[in-house]
């Protein structure tokens, strides 16, 4: 049975001095650090764990530390960045750069497509445990899934596991080889549908923002006519403005002139 300790019980007392009431507190502040130095530290032996609490005389106890305020000027982002760091870093660094590679391209659009029904925020802290579950993304792999292994990812609770979805990966993977296998690839089916370079915005506000566009339902078009499935024009425009096909920030966003100007 551990040994108890017995409490520690803290003697009151009282200082009596002959002084001006405006000069007591400068008084009381180097009576308390004086008793304070002066006071050792108490140790607790618990057998296994021994435990040193330092000892404070009553109005000596050290103050925690202070957080920062905010700076006032706050960077202005697009409102759906919100205050979230994951979802702000997202904003900052990723959404809206130009992405390029079948294999890059083909991870964001399997992302897209799965968040349909659903926040992105809950999309992009299971990012990693897609690549996981889904081979890093390496679309040969994911083109050989059989049965089984559309199974193993409907068990697998770091994705979404809507069988839909996942069928639609795989049929993805195997529509991305088909390109190929016609002399093109992913990336500049996609492509083509920017023209090259991101297509130029300048709407004000998150509200002014269309959910689908001419360019997204014929890229929706092009997908569903090689085979491929969970692309609706909403989708396709999601991943452009993502892929950096489209500008999607708004004026404001300090990330507007920034992908206006190629940086």
């Amino acid at each position: 049975m551990p040994q108890r300790i017995a409490p520690i019980r803290f003697q009151s007392f009282f200082v009596w001095r002959r002084t001006p009431r405006s000069s007591s507190r400068p008084h009381r502040a180097r009576l308390a650090r004086t008793i304070a130095s002066d006071t050792p530290p108490v140790t607790r032996d618990r057998g296994d764990k021994v435990t040193t609490i330092p000892q404070y005389p009553i109005g000596a106890m050290p103050l925690p530390a202070i957080e920062p305020t905010a700076d006032p000027l706050e960077t202005k982002r697009c409102e759906w960045a919100g205050d979230d760091p994951l979802m702000r870093d997202y904003h900052d660094r990723e959404w809206g750069v130009p992405l390029h590679g079948d294999r890059e391209l083909f991870e964001l659009l399997t992302l897209e497509g799965a968040q349909a029904g659903l926040s992105w925020r809950t999309i992009l802290t299971r990012r990693e445990g897609y690549r996981a579950a889904f081979d890093g993304f390496e679309i040969e792999r994911i083109a050989t899934y059989d049965d089984d292994e559309r199974e193993r990812l409907r068990s697998d609770e770091r994705i979404i596991r809507n069988r839909a979805k996942i069928a639609a990966t795989v049929t993805n993977a195997r529509a991305t080889l088909a390109l190929r296998a016609e002399g093109t690839s992913l990336d500049a089916l996609l492509w083509e549908f920017a023209g090259g370079t991101p297509a130029p915005n300048a709407f004000t506000a998150l509200g002014k923002l269309p959910t689908e566009t001419e360019r997204s339902r014929a890229m929706s078009k092009e997908l569903h006519r090689h085979g491929f499935s969970f692309v609706g024009p909403t989708i396709c425009y999601a991943f452009m403005q993502a892929a950096g096909m489209v500008n999607g920030h708004v004026t404001s966003c300090f990330r507007y002139a920034e992908i206006d100007n190629g940086t």
